[in-house]
């Protein structure tokens, strides 16, 4: 069996969630179905009006062929390329990208891979008028052969849909590494150590954790947040973004970290923060919670599918900052509340969240896709 997907950045480039969820599903896939044949087209950092290589790259990944693109003059490229590995599934990944996935492979059945929920992130923000990924959202999910969602929450924003809706869990793949941090003790040092990893953006909670910590600061002298994370594909807003957080006291930007990184701040670090307003998975809760670390996250979304209050974190009310900062102010009072906490996070991953745990997602998705020809 032969199954393209299309994506944006698939790794290694590490642009955020979709990048790492999209490479957690191939490697799930292969693992799922050993005779499976994998290939790979990423439009990496690809605008359809910015000018960008016209070039189509094509190596040898770990699972099959990957192809990447940034401009549109190798559209026509990738386009013979998604035809001549001739695939018998197409598993597009980001509804921008569906037209293109349907022009070039019509005959091929369809799984759409919704990783964003467009039209609730809108309203978040309260925007009425629908965007033009809301639009290919709604298309790609009316359309879509199979759709495949990272949470339970997820499928329950889907109220009725034409195909089979299949939760496939962006899985934990865990690591000797992680193990053996997650038993140690955590933290190593002082427990006023914070660390939020993702996207800077509004729905992610930002400006509700800036808010929040003058009242932690003042409450924990000491109190360091660090934010890794930014804005890869927006320069301009990332420093927008940088300049409102080192305006804060006792914050630090570390600015968009590799994963070698991030398991050195994993180290240092007492919790996680995670105060987004909605979250459809929560890779940087799944992983750090795999790293021992406790964590304080919003009571929404899929955040509560990994999170439980008073065992493995403390969960607050989303977009209140008072709230948010009651809970941290709580949370590095006690470090051997803190430990015990991280200790069960980490245990709750291995106990249901690994990858070997959902390797039947992939199986049914695909089949379910061959069956609708």
């Amino acid at each position: 069996m032969k199954v393209l997907h299309i994506t944006r950045d698939f790794a290694p480039r590490d642009n955020g969630g979709l990048s790492r969820g999209v490479e957690t599903m191939v490697r799930m896939a292969a693992l799922a179905r050993p005779d499976l044949e994998q290939a790979v087209l990423s439009f990496d950092g690809y605008r359809p009006r910015r000018a960008g290589p016209a070039e189509l790259v094509v190596a040898k990944g770990p699972w099959g062929p990957e192809a990447r693109l940034g401009g549109v003059g190798a559209l026509a490229d990738a386009r013979d390329f998604a035809r001549r590995f001739e695939p018998e599934v197409v598993h597009v990944h980001h509804a921008m990208l569906w037209p293109f996935a349907r022009e070039a492979l019509p005959a091929a059945p369809a799984v759409f891979g919704l990783h964003v929920l467009q039209r609730a992130m809108g309203r978040l923000r309260g925007v009425e008028a629908a965007s033009e990924s809301e639009r290919l959202e709604a298309q790609a999910l009316e359309e879509a052969a199979v759709i495949t969602v990272p949470s339970v929450f997820c499928r329950s924003q889907l109220a009725t849909t034409r195909a089979p809706v299949i939760v496939w869990p962006l899985a934990h793949h865990d690591t000797p590494e992680a193990r053996a941090e997650a038993e140690r003790d955590h933290p190593s040092g002082t427990p006023d150590r914070l660390l939020y990893v993702g996207r800077f953006a509004d729905v992610k909670g930002i400006v509700e954790l800036l808010a929040a910590m003058p009242r932690v600061t003042a409450a924990r002298p000491g109190t360091t947040l660090v934010l890794a994370g930014g804005l890869p594909d927006n320069p301009k807003a990332e420093r927008r973004w940088r300049r409102r957080a080192e305006a804060v006291p006792g914050v630090e930007v570390a600015g968009w970290l590799d994963r070698d990184a991030l398991r050195h701040r994993y180290a240092e670090s007492a919790l996680l923060v995670a105060p987004s307003w909605i979250e459809t998975y929560g890779l940087a809760v799944q992983d750090a919670m795999a790293h021992g670390l406790a964590v304080v996250a919003s009571a929404t979304g899929a955040l509560v599918e990994r999170v439980t209050s008073g065992e493995t974190g403390w969960l607050v009310a989303p977009r209140d900052s008072e709230a948010l900062a009651d809970a941290l102010i709580e949370a590095c009072r006690d470090v051997g509340e803190l430990r015990r906490r991280g200790r069960a996070a980490a245990r709750s991953i291995r106990a249901g969240h690994l990858v070997a745990h959902h390797l039947e997602a992939p199986r049914q998705s695909y089949a379910l896709a061959l069956e609708s020809r």
